[in-house]
């Protein structure tokens, strides 16, 4: 019974597929994209056809898989390229080839063992291994879906939803059937044969996505980037476990458990150990922004968390300063920080700081000298050239910074805030947990953060002048009172005295 329904579901999903590549075709949409969507159709019906004449476990019919897979990547590439071009195509095109390599390491070992060794001892162990490749594949195919349909622009997402939601229950409906297959060892039967009546009931939701054909409208967000790649990589690692821990039982079968046990013992101390780590994730996203994107930063992202840091603090009780602080130090990931403010004879002196509670920075005023020079350059001073001897911009500004401030060894660098060519301060960056040298991005997004926050400091003593001088009227006004008070009671006095 369950061999019929899956022999005529897969006839009917052939049958229909070919109906939506001809509906396709008929259309004459002759954009790369919807070009191939048809042609993933029409592999799509080669493949239910061949599932059910020959069989769903076949090696033909996996085959046939696969290529209907990579189709339907072809169509979702086509897809994002018709958005604008930003810098996170690179990381695309790493998905892409990663699970390129997992469909031909598969389609490689079904023909190498199917065909080649149909016999050969260690049969299952290379099921095994395809089913944790189809796995992989699966999985990445579905991140990808989640990065496109986040990637697209609102308004597109209406035209772009359904075709989505069939291909997340393709390659979800998969995952689950390779899962138990990996599980159990063997093809699950009944799995198989409903596939054909998964794929059936998905003709409507691809007919209704292409009634709709808006004009989607695709850009990449890097948290969805550094999101997929993580769980990518937790894909990666899981693969790598159950080959290595199949080697090691086909290679070295008499310690086989002892070094599987110690092989799982390691990873995990490790994972332990690093993943938690402050470090280790600032060095790889720094590793990643740098080798994955054309920009270091997301610079709406950047802008919007620096705006909301200086307009509404995390804690009510937490002052303007320490918030410009932590808006400046957060945009290199700077554990802390110092703000420097100046007197009124124009010297530097620390007035406030942000969880840098080491810092060695005593109550003694600069030299105007240097207040005078930051707001006319209105140059980022970077600390640690100074320390190593190298040579820098202008040789006046070691001898312009204070001894405390070069003797600091976590002190990385000196942002000026401008505003109105007026120095209304300098922060004091922490050394980040990832040493590395300021870059053009770096200062560029450091100077402009740092007005924007002279603003709101300006603006901050503004409101407290202008306080301070309704205190005074306020005296003045209570003052000029009691005088009068005291003007009528010596009038009453000298009356009386009379």
């Amino acid at each position: 019974m369950i061999a019929a329904v899956g022999q005529w579901s897969h006839v009917i999903a052939a049958l229909l597929f070919a109906a939506l590549a001809g509906w396709q075709i008929v259309k004459r949409d002759r954009r790369r994209s919807m070009i191939a969507l048809g042609i993933a159709f029409g592999l799509t019906a080669i493949w239910a056809g061949a599932a059910a004449m020959l069989g769903a476990d076949t090696i033909i019919a996996r085959a046939g898989e696969m290529i209907r897979n990579l189709s339907f990547l072809v169509f979702m590439y086509f897809l994002l390229q018709r958005g604008r071009r930003d810098e996170n195509r690179r990381f695309v095109g790493l998905i892409y080839i990663a699970l390129l390599v997992f469909g031909i390491l598969q389609a490689s070992s079904d023909l190498l063992f199917g065909l080649l060794f149909p016999i050969s001892p260690i049969l299952d162990t290379v099921y095994g291994a395809t089913a944790i490749l189809q796995m992989s594949f699966a999985i990445g195919a579905l991140l990808l879906v989640n990065a496109l349909y986040a990637a697209a622009a609102p308004e597109a997402r209406w035209g772009i939803r359904l075709t989505m939601i069939a291909l997340a229950a393709m390659w979800a409906y998969d995952l689950n059937l390779y899962t138990f297959a990996w599980l159990t060892g063997e093809a699950p039967v009944e799995l198989l044969a409903l596939r054909g009546v998964l794929m059936i009931g998905l003709v409507p939701s691809f007919a209704l996505s292409l009634r709709r054909n808006a004009d989607w409208k695709m850009k990449l967000s890097r948290k969805v980037t550094f999101r997929s790649l993580s769980l990518i990589a937790i894909g990666g690692y899981f693969m790598l476990m159950f080959l290595a821990s199949e080697a090691i039982d086909i290679f070295a079968s008499d310690y086989a458990a002892f070094i599987q046990v110690a092989l799982v013992f390691m990873m995990s101390v490790g994972a332990i150990v690093l993943l938690p780590s402050q470090r280790v994730r600032g060095w790889l996203k720094v590793k990643l922004a740098k080798h994955l994107f054309e920009h270091r930063y997301d610079y709406r992202a950047e802008w919007i968390r620096f705006n909301r840091t200086l307009a509404r603090p995390a804690d009510e009780s937490e002052p303007l300063k320490q918030r410009v602080i932590r808006a400046i130090a957060e945009i290199t990931e700077a554990p802390g920080g110092l703000l420097l403010t100046p007197d009124g004879e124009g010297r530097l002196m620390a007035s406030a700081r942000w969880n840098w509670p080491t810092a060695n920075a005593p109550r003694v005023p600069t030299d105007p000298v240097l207040a005078d020079w930051l707001a006319t350059s209105a140059q980022i001073v970077e600390l640690s050239p100074l320390r190593t001897g190298q040579q820098v911009k202008s040789e006046r500004v070691a001898t312009l910074l204070p001894d405390w401030m070069i003797d600091e060894p976590r002190a990385w660098a000196l942002v000026p805030l401008i505003h109105q060519r007026q120095l209304t301060g300098a922060v004091l960056i922490e050394q980040p947990r990832v040493d590395r040298t300021l870059d053009w991005e770096d200062l560029d997004l450091l100077r402009i953060a740092g007005r924007q926050a002279a603003s709101y400091l300006a603006e901050a003593q503004g409101q407290e002048a202008l306080a301070e001088g309704r205190r005074f009227d306020e005296f003045n006004r209570r003052f000029a009172f009691i005088m009068h008070d005291l003007k009528n009671l010596v009038s009453q006095l000298s009356l009386v005295a009379r």
